[in-house]
């Protein structure tokens, strides 16, 4: 094959697969965008009231409030506006559109550390008074699928909106006339399924006891305070420690029973060769309830006043007249030594009374 005839091979080549690349490019463009869910699209807004009629005059009828729900969250690196933004065709509504004002106007930048951010906004709608034509009465007459959004933002400059921001939406359909309701948001689509066996053993059904009326149904067992090992000469020392959880059950179903307390006392501190005694005075706690329906008790200073040698509330509560009650507590407790008092292993006990 002569030169001649190979360069003209090469060129018909190049020239085919030139032409091969921009037919495979026009019928990429002919393509539609793929129908898929928007990524940045992190969940639903709920608004009040859910339909509506809008009146282009009054500018009345529309919604009057939207929240996100409690444990929703702008993810890490995001922070969250106290604003919501109008949106239609997926255009940012950026004169005149209705915002949402919320009850704490500041905005958070708790999301743009390495943590979420969790959010609950609630707002209340204002409409920008000076602009003729504001979203969403505009679209009142010849009728429009709008949507409201609540942006996470990306920026570090509050109200700076990015095209990677995160949000979460509402539809809402305008018809001719003005009527509009919320579009509910579609089933996600099912892409895999998979099975699991459900097994439960089902116990056999006992006759109901009677009530036992009050008890301490768990009891702390031993408790010990630690201090620093180093005690100067004449100077206060302090150990702490912590009372193991305490619970009271109380199923006496009764509304007109009495309330009940669980009190705390201690005997003096006493240790083997110590002649005298440390008062239980110097003892004192921090009650903390820990789950149910009652409450703890208020927290008694070591060393000052009576301390714990009386009886001093570990916690409070009532009977219902619809369940059993528990309420479970414990308490931090702290000692405070007098300077001078012998060393020494002291003991005491701690007695709790429930009434």
């Amino acid at each position: 094959m002569s030169k001649n005839v190979k360069n003209l091979a090469r060129k018909t080549l190049a020239c085919l697969t030139a032409a091969a690349a921009a037919m495979t490019a026009a019928v990429a463009t002919a393509q539609p965008a793929a129908a898929e869910d928007d990524p940045l699209k992190l969940g639903e807004l709920q608004v009040s009231p859910a339909s509506g009629v809008l009146d282009a005059t009054g500018r009345t009828g529309w919604i009057t409030s939207a929240f996100t729900w409690a444990g929703q969250i702008c993810p890490a690196g995001y922070r969250y506006w106290s604003t919501f933004e109008g949106m239609s065709g997926g255009v940012r509504q950026t004169a005149g559109y209705a915002i949402m004002a919320d009850a704490d106007a500041a905005p958070s930048v708790a999301g743009l550390n390495e943590a979420d951010a969790n959010i609950y906004r609630v707002g209340n709608y204002a409409v920008t008074p000076h602009v003729a034509s504001t979203f969403p009465w505009q679209y009142a007459g010849a009728g429009a699928t709008v949507e409201l959004r609540h942006t996470c933002g990306g920026s570090s400059s509050y109200g700076y909106y990015e095209a990677r921001d995160y949000y979460y939406a509402v539809t809402i359909e305008i018809e001719p006339g003005g009527a509009w309701h919320v579009v509910a948001a579609p089933a996600p689509a099912v892409y895999d399924s998979a099975e699991s066996e459900v097994e439960v053993a089902i116990p056999e059904e006992i006759v109901p006891t009677s009530p036992t009326g009050l008890k301490i149904s768990v009891k702390p067992g031993l408790t010990t305070l630690t201090g620093p090992a180093v005690r100067l000469q004449g100077q206060p020392w302090q150990a702490t420690g912590h009372l193991a959880d305490v619970t009271v059950n109380d199923d006496r179903r009764d509304p007109a029973a009495a309330a009940w307390t669980l009190n705390g006392r201690a005997s003096d501190f006493t240790a083997a060769g110590v002649a005298s005694p440390l008062s239980a005075a110097n003892l004192g706690w921090a009650p903390a309830k820990v789950s149910g329906a009652g409450a703890a008790g208020a927290a008694v200073e070591p060393g000052l006043g009576l301390g714990l040698s009386v009886d001093q509330p570990l916690a409070t509560g009532a009977a219902s007249a619809a369940e059993d009650v528990t309420t479970t507590v414990n308490a931090a407790l702290t000692l405070r030594v007098p300077g001078g008092t012998p060393a020494g292993t002291y003991s005491a006990t701690l007695t709790l009374t429930l009434i």
